[in-house]
């Protein structure tokens, strides 16, 4: 099994610095099916009693808020590798199970990120410690 803690920019209003969320739906932004043109969809594995959320996986990050609501008509969230790991595991039979901490919302600078990134990543270790390793 993988367990990938990580950051993520909100795509859509409504969530706040710090929120941390299981992803149940990843978007492969940057991957469109030949045919439709429809983004791949991965579907990581879950645990109950945690609050979830969709994620659009995308090679680059999102700063401009334009970008952030185009990711957001598919996702909650916004990441750089979540559909890779969830591949990876699929690819070798393993499961995968993701929770990620909001460290940007539109108008968020990349100074604001970075210092967002220190304030919460000891709340997301304890939320591991404390929340998801008694799951598993």
């Amino acid at each position: 099994m993988v367990i990938n803690l990580g950051a993520a920019g909100a795509a859509v209003p409504g969530f706040n610095i710090g929120a941390i969320l299981h992803i149940n739906k990843i978007y492969e932004l940057d991957r469109p099916r030949l045919l439709s043109g429809d983004p791949v969809i991965h579907n990581p594995d879950t645990l109950n009693d945690f609050t979830m959320a969709s994620l659009a996986t995308q090679d680059r990050p999102i700063l401009n808020e334009s970008e952030r609501l185009a990711a957001g008509v598919f996702a909650d969230l916004v990441d750089m590798e979540g559909a890779a790991v969830v591949q990876a595991c699929r690819m070798f039979g393993a499961r995968a199970y993701l929770y990620k901490i909001v460290t940007d919302t539109a108008g968020c600078s990349t100074i604001d990120i970075i210092k967002n990134m220190l304030a919460t990543r000891n709340s997301l270790f304890r939320f591991f410690s404390d929340r998801v390793m008694p799951h598993i």
